[in-house]
């Protein structure tokens, strides 16, 4: 089971403002990325995926807290390298990629808080997948993290999270929204969509 938790209004800034505008320009926003849900898993777990109306980032039990991940571009999300030519570069032309990553030590009753999302959401979606699963994602993700912090390590107080970089590349056609696509289906969850546009729906049933 899974089901859409809290909507808030977005307070973006002018960089996220620059990134949105960019991936409507090479996207329709009625295309969806569309999740479902079939069966209960066996021994279930509750994850959040954080819907920021242009880019999505998910949030994996650990303990009594969390961690929350993010995909994104290297120079934008570690360095505040912003700005128009900057936003279009990362999106229309290979950059380095970059892991985020946030460890918090209290879940949220209801999802998330300002305190861990600082930059804001639209939607958090509650997902729930087999614990085993969740556990796998994150032993993969945390080993890709600590790989990429022998190279580098930026704490960037705007997001609340550490950035490492990775050796793979940024752009319109491997970007954050899709990166989630590749996440949550390695949950074991089905997800349909092109990924370009971070604009998620949920199917709990065998009806679109």
């Amino acid at each position: 089971m899974m089901a859409v938790f809290v909507r808030t209004p977005l307070g973006w800034s002018g960089p996220a403002r620059i990134l949105w505008l960019a991936a409507l320009v090479i996207t329709p926003v009625g295309c969806s990325n569309t999740i479902r849900i079939q069966d209960s898993p066996e021994n279930p777990v509750s994850l959040v995926m954080v819907d920021h109306g242009r880019h999505p980032s998910l949030m994996i039990p650990e303990g009594e807290g969390g961690i929350r991940y993010t995909w994104g571009e290297w120079r934008w999300y570690a360095h505040n390298e912003i700005g128009v030519l900057r936003g279009l570069n990362a999106v229309f032309w290979p950059t380095q990629a970059t892991l985020g990553r946030y460890h918090f030590e209290q879940w949220p009753e209801r999802g998330a808080s300002a305190y861990i999302i600082p930059e804001g959401y639209r939607e958090l979606l509650i997902l729930e997948v087999e614990q085993e699963k969740a556990r796998s994602l994150k032993d993969r993700l945390e080993g890709v993290f600590e790989e990429g912090a022998e190279q580098a390590r930026v704490y960037n107080p705007v997001y609340r999270l550490e950035f490492v970089p990775l050796e793979e590349n940024y752009w319109v056609f491997n970007q954050s929204n899709q990166r989630m696509i590749s996440w949550l289906r390695e949950l074991g969850l089905e997800v349909r969509g092109p990924g370009l546009y971070s604009n998620w729906r949920l199917i709990e049933d065998d009806t679109e």
